[in-house]
């Protein structure tokens, strides 16, 4: 898979706000020693803790948004960040 073909499928996948998705492809883009691997899994940790405290309702609808377009404001950013090096052999 090309840089290109991962920054569209993970671009897509926050347009449609499937964050999950995203993380996941990006995790499974990016090579274990990259400069994002890290990154990728704090956010994935942060998605994880936003929907458990919504699920047991400890969290207010406007915070809830506010972490949410954080969390894809993050994803975007590492996605520009994403270099072909930091890339798996496919």
């Amino acid at each position: 898979m090309t840089l290109l073909e991962i920054k569209s499928k993970i671009e897509d996948a926050v347009q449609k706000a499937d964050l999950k998705a995203g993380l996941a492809h990006f995790l499974a883009a990016v090579k274990t020693d990259s400069r994002l691997h890290n990154d990728i899994i704090l956010q994935q940790s942060r998605l994880n803790s936003l929907k458990r405290d919504q699920r047991i309702g400890i969290i207010s609808f406007d915070n809830a948004k506010r972490t949410e377009n954080q969390i894809k404001y993050a994803v975007l950013s590492m996605m520009e960040d994403l270099e072909q090096e930091d890339i798996r052999d496919f």
